[in-house]
C-alpha cells in the first residue's frame, strides 16, 4: 500500500528541500500546492523533480476545484487536495504534513509500513506533534540547513507530545466526501462515523515553525497582513501574538528572545521562560539527508514586498468581483 504525503506551503524555500527530502524516506510520493509563494519554494520544488525525486506540484490539477486567494484557507484546500488524491490512488496511507514537519519513526521506514499495513479498517491515525526549539535560542539571521544542523531541544521534564496532528488510512470502501481535514491537519472530522481512531507507537511529527530572525519577521508580516486582508484588524479571531509582534516591528523595535520563547509557548502549550526550561535533543539520528539547492533561497525583503503586492491585488480582484 503506497503512502502519500501532501502539503499547503508558502514561502519555505528555507526548508522545503529538506521537508522533502526527509518525507520521502517514509512516503511513496508527495504532492504539494504552493500558496502563491513569492520565494524560490516553486523553483525549489522543481529542481527536486527533475532531480527524480517523487514530489509532484499539484497547483495546475487542484485549481480546477480551488480559486485561490491570499487567505491561508488550509483547510479547504488539503480536504480537496485528499479528494482529489484518493480518487486517482484510491486505497493508501495518506499524511497531510506541514512543510516545515518532519515525520518521525525509530524504526524507519520498513517497520512503519509494517505498522500500517496490519490495519485492516479505515483509520483516522492520531500523530503526536513535537514542537523543537534550537538550544541557542537567539534571533540569529543566518541560513543553516534547518533542522539537521541544528542542536534540538524540548521542553524538559516529561518530554510529551504539544499536540496531535492525523493521517488517514483508507483500505476499504469511503464515502471520501464526508471527510473533512481541520485546519492545521489536527484532525479528520468523519461524521458519518467511517473511520477508527488509532495510536502507531513510536510515530510522531517533528515541528520546526521558527528556524532565522529573517525568517520568523516573514512569517510575521506576510501572515498578519494576508489575515487582516481577509478578516480586518480587529478580528478577535486572530492569533493576538502574531498582531502585538506586527506592531513591534512597525514601531522600529527588533524582535528578541523572549518573542521566540512566546511563538515557542503558543506551538507548544508550555511555560517556557528560558533556556534552562529545555532539555537537549539529538537529532542527527533522524536527519541524514543532503541537500543541492541551499543557494536558491531568495532575498528576504523582496519575498516581504512581493507578498504585500499580492495581497493587496488579491483583495482588489475579491473587491471588484463584488462591484
Amino acid at each position: 500500500m503506497l503512502l502519500i504525503g501532501f502539503s499547503m506551503v508558502k514561502n519555505e524555500d528555507d526548508i522545503i528541500e529538506q521537508f522533502i527530502r526527509h518525507n520521502l524516506k517514509y512516503c511513496d510520493m508527495i504532492y504539494i500546492y504552493d500558496h502563491n509563494s513569492s520565494d524560490n519554494t516553486v523553483e525549489i520544488i522543481k529542481k527536486c523533480s527533475e532531480e527524480g525525486l517523487a514530489v509532484v506540484l499539484i497547483n495546475k490539477v487542484l485549481h480546477h476545484f480551488y480559486n485561490p486567494g491570499e487567505a491561508h484557507a488550509q483547510s479547504q484546500v488539503m480536504t480537496i487536495m485528499l479528494r482529489i488524491l484518493f480518487n486517482h490512488h484510491g486505497a493508501a496511507i495518506y499524511f497531510p504534513i506541514d512543510a516545515d514537519e518532519f515525520i518521525i519513526d525509530p524504526g524507519e521506514s520498513a517497520e512503519l509500513r509494517m505498522k500500517l499495513g496490519s490495519l485492516d479498517q479505515n483509520s483516522k491515525i492520531a500523530i503526536p506533534w513535537r514542537c523543537l526549539v534550537t538550544k541557542e535560542i537567539s534571533l540569529n539571521s543566518e541560513r543553516k540547513n534547518y533542522p539537521k544542523d541544528y542542536i534540538f531541544a524540548q521542553k524538559n521534564k516529561d518530554q510529551k507530545s504539544t499536540g496531535d496532528k492525523a493521517a488517514l488510512k483508507i483500505s476499504k470502501n469511503i464515502d471520501i466526501s464526508k471527510i473533512f481535514i481541520e485546519p492545521g491537519n489536527h484532525d479528520i472530522t468523519d461524521p458519518l462515523g467511517q473511520l477508527q481512531t488509532i495510536i502507531i507507537e513510536n510515530l510522531s511529527y517533528y515541528h520546526a515553525p521558527i528556524r532565522s530572525a529573517n525568517q520568523l519577521l516573514k512569517k510575521v508580516i506576510i501572515g498578519w497582513l494576508a489575515n487582516v486582508a481577509q478578516y480586518g484588524k480587529n478580528n478577535l479571531l486572530l492569533s493576538v501574538h502574531w498582531r502585538e509582534m506586527y506592531h513591534k516591528i512597525s514601531s522600529n523595535k527588533a524582535l528578541d528572545t523572549n518573542d521566540l520563547f512566546r511563538i515557542y509557548n503558543f506551538y507548544s502549550n508550555g511555560k517556557i521562560k528560558n533556556n534552562d526550561d529545555l532539555d537537549i535533543f539529538e537529532n542527527n539520528i533522524y536527519f541524514n539527508y543532503e541537500n543541492k539547492y541551499q543557494d536558491l533561497s531568495g532575498d528576504d525583503f523582496r519575498v516581504i514586498l512581493l507578498s504585500i503586492e499580492n495581497i493587496i491585488d488579491e483583495y482588489y480582484k475579491s473587491k471588484s468581483k463584488k462591484t
